[in-house]
């Protein structure tokens, strides 16, 4: 474990750490303008009628509209949200053991990006939200990371110190953005990245 910490809870992100997600692969051939998986994933993250959606501000149909205004789609609004829906997955292979592992010495959470479709039609019925000692959907909570205040709430639901959570992302400004509310963080992407960083923190063996 890090010289100073004592980590009681591990905060997971989903899309990209844990879950498979191919919404950056599949994009781009959905959108007028031709923009590269990273490109796309850099305007995702940064996009207006994304964190939106993502704060539960949207009804479905209202973001295919923003979105479509926004980027420009090649399809139609009902194929987007089809295609949207397709494109949240399961659990990584070994991603599942991986959580009920670190549920055997310490307490399991995940922080989520994510919007009602994926939630209810991808994850629920994937037995996701229910592998976790606690779930936080930025739809359900209305804040998106990396804004301060949705990491504050999450210490806050979590009731603990900010230093007392190992939180594991994808993106690099999400793990920026929770250790300046004092959580510790690592950017990892999949399984064994999130194994890895498990181990240096003393979670797991």
């Amino acid at each position: 474990m890090r010289a100073g910490s004592k980590i009681e809870t591990v905060l997971f992100d989903l899309g990209g750490v844990l879950v498979h997600f191919a919404g950056f692969q599949s994009l781009p051939e959905l959108l007028l303008a031709p923009l590269s998986p990273d490109e796309v994933r850099r305007r995702w993250i940064a996009s207006p009628a994304v964190a939106s959606f993502e704060r539960g501000r949207l009804t479905p149909d209202e973001f295919a509209g923003r979105f479509d205004a926004e980027w420009g789609l090649r399809c139609s609004r009902p194929e987007f949200l089809s295609q949207l829906l397709s494109w949240a997955g399961d659990f990584y292979p070994g991603a599942r053991e991986l959580v009920a592992e670190v549920r055997q010495v310490l307490p399991a959470a995940c922080f989520s990006n994510t919007n009602e479709l994926h939630w209810h039609k991808n994850f629920t019925a994937y037995g996701i939200p229910q592998s976790f000692d606690q779930v936080f959907a930025s739809f359900e909570l209305g804040v998106v990371k990396p804004e301060r205040e949705a990491f504050e709430l999450v210490i806050s639901r979590l009731g603990l110190r900010p230093e007392a959570i190992l939180f594991l992302d994808d993106t690099e400004v999400n793990v920026e953005a929770a250790r300046s509310v004092g959580l510790h963080s690592e950017c990892v992407r999949g399984v064994d990245d999130s194994r890895a960083a498990l181990t240096r923190w003393g979670v797991l063996g």
